[in-house]
């Protein structure tokens, strides 16, 4: 997937529109140096198996 910069705010429904579609096409996806994590729940995922730290440090 290529970068996505988006800028935007809070209170233009177009912004908060336009997020909501990347975010049903899978943006984000998180990388940790050269890992890919995935999405959100990919990181709190990792975070809860106690995998994230390490990945971290």
């Amino acid at each position: 997937m290529p970068p996505v910069t988006m800028y935007s705010t809070q209170v233009c429904p177009y912004c908060v529109m336009a997020e909501k579609l990347l975010q049903k096409k899978g943006v984000p996806q998180i990388y940790i140096g050269e890992t890919h994590v995935g999405g959100y729940d990919d990181l709190v995922a990792l975070d809860r198996a106690g995998k994230l730290d390490p990945l971290l440090a």
